[in-house]
């Protein structure tokens, strides 16, 4: 069963991330058990000789450096396995931070994208407005009749004229901010959801390594759960 994880700082990006902080209490594992076939055979010998006698004593002290040499091997390994988990434990922490960094920067282009739209939307408050403009001097000029003057006429035209200028260059701003909207939204926001998912995907395998919970990678294939780390 997998575990859910929750979503930390630029949470509308669905991305699983465990939070920053002390790791989770994993579950207890069992204590490893120390068999060595070698003192089950020394200690069968002892049915063998003599109690006490020169063999037996020599069998009992194999046995006793065997387990004392058993104890200092296991000793060694959990201390090396406990600097490798404080250093994957490490890793999986620096992790969390670039998926958390990579998040801000998706975080603050979002923001960036938002504010060229409000910007968008005042060029087309004004684009608007020139074609109101133009649809108005447009009609003055029609309603002047053929008895209207050359100086009214010259002066519709020019009106006109002006206005037809000012439609053009708030078109032209208007497509201008609209390419920049699509450039932010559709070319520049792709590299950054991709490295995104990447890391999420690299902190969701250290995250599966430290915890021992199920995972899905960016290839969709499901790791079950494994031992906790600790």
């Amino acid at each position: 069963m997998k575990t859910p994880l929750r979503v930390v700082n630029g949470s509308q990006f669905e991305t699983p991330v465990i939070p920053s902080g002390p790791t989770p209490a994993p579950a207890e594992r069992k204590k490893r058990e120390l068999r060595d076939d070698y003192i089950v055979m020394l200690c069968s010998l002892r049915g063998n000789v003599e109690k006490d006698s020169t063999e037996d004593q020599m069998l009992v002290r194999w046995v006793f450096d065997r387990m004392a040499a058993n104890k200092f091997a296991d000793d060694l390994l959990q201390k090396l396995e406990a600097v490798a988990a404080d250093k994957l434990i490490g890793e999986w922490e620096e992790a969390k931070e670039r998926v958390r960094e990579q998040q801000k920067k998706i975080d603050r282009h979002r923001e960036e994208i938002a504010r060229e739209t409000i910007a968008l939307n005042r060029l087309s408050e004004v684009r608007g407005k020139r074609q109101a403009e133009w649809d108005i001097a447009q009609q003055t000029k029609k309603q002047l009749g053929r008895y209207a003057s050359q100086g009214d006429l010259d002066k519709a035209n020019l009106w006109l004229l002006k206005c037809e200028g000012e439609v053009e260059i708030a078109n032209q701003q208007h497509v201008m901010q609209q390419q920049r909207i699509n450039q932010m939204n559709l070319v520049e926001m792709k590299p950054l959801m991709e490295k995104l998912n990447k890391l999420a995907a690299d902190e969701a395998r250290l995250a599966h390594m430290v915890l021992g919970t199920s995972y899905t990678d960016e290839y969709g294939l499901v790791h079950p759960p494994r031992a906790p780390l600790r």
